[in-house]
Parts: C-alpha cells; sequence; structure tokens
C-alpha cells in the first residue's frame, strides 16, 4: 500500500511514516509537487493538510474529485483547522474523513486502515470500451485478446486518463484543448499542449499489441480506433 502525504511539515511526516508504518508513506511538501506524484505513481489514499506553500487542500483535494479518476482514491484531511465549518467544508470538497491536528497515532492508524479496507472490500469501479477494461479505483487498463486472454497495458496514471478520454469518444478526434480539460485540468494538473504528443506517442507504443491504436487527424487531433481503419495516420 502506498500513501500520498502532501504537508510541507518534516516533523509531521515522520510522525505519520511511523504511526502508519509498514505501509510506504510517500510525501509532497506542495501542491505542485503532489501533483507531480500523482501524474507518475498510484497512490491507494491521500493525506492532505489545508494549509500548503502553494494553496489549499481544499481546492486541491475538490479539483481531484470533480469529474476526476481519482473519486475513488480515499482522501482524509489531516488538519489544524478544527472548526465544524471547516470539517463540513472539506467533507464537501470530497475527502471521505478529516483528522485534526495535533492526533492521536491510534486514531490516525485506525481511520487509515478503515478506509483502505472499504476500498479492498468495495466493488471495482469498471468501464468497458470494445477489448479494454478500465479499472479506475486502481487506473489498471488491460485488454482481452482474441483468445480470451487479458493483457495489461502498465500504463502510468497519466497514460491511463489520456487513454480512457479517448477510449470515450472512439472514433471521434479530440481537439487538444479536449485533451487538455479532461486529462489534466479536471485532475487539477497543468500541461503545455505540445507535451500532449510525448504522452501520446509513449502510449502508442504500449497500445502496439493491442487492436487499437491512436490516429492523428489533421486540423483536428488525435482520436482512438479500434473497429474504423479508415481514418489516416499523418
Amino acid at each position: 500500500m502506498k500513501i500520498l502525504l502532501i504537508d510541507d511539515s518534516h516533523d509531521t511526516g515522520l510522525l505519520v511514516q511511523r504511526c502508519l508504518s509498514p505501509y510506504e508513506v510517500v510525501q509532497a511538501f506542495t501542491l505542485k509537487e503532489a501533483e507531480e506524484k500523482i501524474a507518475s505513481f498510484q497512490y491507494n489514499l491521500l493525506l492532505i493538510d489545508v494549509t500548503l506553500p502553494d494553496g489549499d487542500g481544499f481546492s486541491f483535494c475538490e479539483n481531484l474529485t470533480r469529474e476526476g479518476l481519482l473519486v475513488d482514491v480515499p482522501k482524509i484531511f489531516l488538519s489544524a483547522h478544527s472548526a465544524t465549518a471547516d470539517k463540513v467544508f472539506g467533507l464537501n470538497c470530497g475527502a471521505d474523513d478529516y483528522v485534526t491536528k495535533p492526533f492521536e497515532m491510534t486514531e490516525l492508524r485506525a481511520r487509515v486502515d478503515s478506509r483502505l479496507r472499504q476500498m479492498k472490500k468495495g466493488p471495482s469501479g469498471q468501464n468497458h470500451f470494445g477489448p479494454f477494461t478500465f479499472h479506475s479505483d486502481f487506473q489498471r487498463c488491460v485488454f482481452t485478446g482474441e483468445d480470451g486472454t487479458q493483457n495489461d497495458l502498465q500504463l502510468t496514471p497519466t497514460e491511463f486518463r489520456l487513454l480512457l478520454a479517448l477510449a470515450k469518444n472512439e472514433g471521434r478526434p479530440m481537439t487538444r484543448q479536449e485533451m487538455v480539460r479532461a486529462v489534466w485540468t479536471n485532475n487539477g494538473m497543468n500541461i503545455e499542449k505540445r507535451g500532449i504528443d510525448s504522452h501520446v506517442a509513449h502510449l502508442r507504443k504500449k497500445l502496439h499489441a493491442s487492436p487499437a491504436q491512436i490516429v492523428s487527424v489533421y486540423g483536428k487531433g488525435y482520436a482512438l480506433s479500434i473497429t474504423l481503419r479508415g481514418i489516416r495516420a499523418v
């Protein structure tokens, strides 16, 4: 199990790591750093402070939850803001729980364990598009071959969001602006439009053995082609 702690305090980080051992706790000291880590790794749970050097955890959590693929990942606020209004607001932003500082280590451990157990017992959020099955809770995508075997594409979180967005629009070109909004902006992240091409190139390599391809449509953008082969890649 891998947990992301978003908190700018080294002391809090050490305390949380000791409290939650043997879970792997990775710490991000800013929201920007958290975005980078979320884009690169899959986490089973997020612990979020409210006051951070480059923004507030409330908005960050809300952006992650709203129309995002991390909606199934448990999120717990870990904050010194103890007013009832703060707790209610945090839960309304999409958090699953709210723990105030200073916290009892046994309480935090119990709350984290409870959320992780619920995630294991709950049904996996799945979306099916053609031969692809997207497991949103684990950000994992497999495709079923003609012989019935399932093949894990081993996607990064960003590649998962990108392929899912294209699959939802299979056969219809998505503009770069649409892709930025669906894959990055709706998940609280930023990217320069030219950076999309690099992600598409990496994803194309991983789709090589699958029954699908990402094609470039001149003047429009990219499209995922599974059964349609009439769009010429340029």
